[in-house]
């Protein structure tokens, strides 16, 4: 056995390594995720967390999630919608609980992906196929804003 292949079969056989990279790829989901703006939104990027944020918000503070005619988020993401009203009785109504829902999906995108690619070819593959997605600039600016897309991507 050569020491290329030995090194490969520790990297990709290692459990706790594998952990520890999806706990890393948590951590780049959750860090600064409460920046306003969030510190990976570029300037080209001028969607709205807002309207997305709008039916959970007056779920939670006012009991009625439909007060006015913006029902874009109930209507089109009304599991999102679901998910940042539980956030909310969690941590109040933030910014980072608004997000959370978002990060969190995105994070299980990647661990879902893993299993999956492993399943259909090896463990180096899933990693890679993990590490591509994880770090893929515009599914990570999706991660750590408040829209519904990453909760889709999930399904």
């Amino acid at each position: 056995m050569t020491e290329k292949t030995s090194l490969s079969a520790f990297i990709f056989g290692s459990k706790a390594l594998i952990i520890f990279f999806f706990l890393l790829m948590l951590l780049l989901r959750l860090i600064y995720l409460d920046a306003d703006p969030s510190f990976v939104k570029r300037i080209g990027d001028l969607g709205d967390e807002g309207i997305w944020v709008h039916n959970a918000r007056t779920l939670f503070l006012f009991d009625n999630p439909v007060p006015d005619q913006a029902t874009q988020s109930l209507s089109v993401t009304p599991l999102n919608t679901a998910l940042m009203v539980s956030s909310f009785y969690l941590f109040g109504v933030n910014t980072l609980a608004a997000r959370l829902p978002s990060a969190l999906a995105g994070w299980f995108t990647l661990i879902i992906l893993y299993f999956f690619l492993r399943k259909a070819w090896d463990t180096k593959a899933a990693f890679v196929g993990v590490l591509i997605l994880g770090l893929n600039e515009a599914f990570l600016i999706y991660n750590k804003l408040a829209f519904g897309i990453s909760l889709e991507a999930m399904f």
